[in-house]
């Protein structure tokens, strides 16, 4: 942790160093859900007065690894896919942020990482500029592997897309307001080559018959397989 992080080690436990901290997942993120909840460390995490709840900071929990905790409060928004979780500086005691001192080191968790990022199932408010941090922080802490930075920001460029239009990624049009394709969704949304080649007809043949020829992306593949 960093010196300006909300958490402290204190008593072999990670504690809150705030009055109130709420950290915002996506239902994807709660891997264990009972009194003590697992949890893949990364989402929106808001940093609140006790007093009158007025906002000291509201940044992004980049740390992507596994760890268990144990939140004073949980709230579940199944609308929006999401749970909230609350931790008292006063009761740091009985509900740790993390139960134990040394976090979950495991190759498992950046395969569960571009697992969340490739499915498309991870929550739009995070920041897009923070993406690359959460996943550097995750190899740094679990296992790094043997690929370039620049490999990892073109992967980012063509998950994150437009929000309003996500046949274009973000990064042609500029706006912060992007969503997440699945790596499945992407394939089928390049061409109509893709998507007569993709594993459900219905969707495919929709995504076809409503995409304009203009839109259309010419897969390498394409000439040769329709030999």
């Amino acid at each position: 942790m960093d010196s300006n992080s909300p958490f402290k080690l204190e008593n072999d436990q990670w504690v809150i160093d705030v009055p109130k901290l709420e950290l915002i997942l996506s239902e994807a993120n709660v891997i264990e859900d009972g009194e003590y909840k697992m949890i893949f460390g990364f989402g929106p995490l808001m940093i609140e007065e006790n007093e009158d709840g007025s906002v000291i900071q509201e940044a992004t929990l980049t740390l992507a690894t596994k760890f268990i905790t144990k939140p004073v409060e949980v709230e579940h928004d199944r609308e929006n896919k999401e749970y909230t979780y609350t931790y008292y500086k006063k009761y740091n005691e009985d509900f740790p942020f993390c139960v134990n001192k040394n976090f979950v080191k495991d190759i498992t968790n950046v395969e569960y990482m571009f697992k969340l990022i490739s499915g498309g199932k991870v929550s739009t408010r995070i920041d897009w500029r923070d993406y690359m941090e959460i996943i550097l922080n995750n190899m740094e802490m679990n296992k790094a592997l043997d690929v370039s930075e620049r490999d990892i920001e073109i992967l980012l460029a063509e998950y994150l897309r437009d929000a309003e239009n996500p046949a274009k990624p973000r990064r042609l049009t500029g706006s912060d307001d992007y969503t997440v394709l699945s790596f499945r969704a992407l394939t089928n949304a390049q061409s109509t080559f893709s998507s007569v080649m993709f594993e459900d007809p219905e969707t495919a043949l929709t995504t076809s018959l409503s995409r304009k020829k203009s839109d259309e992306s010419v897969s390498p593949l394409e000439k040769y397989m329709k030999i």
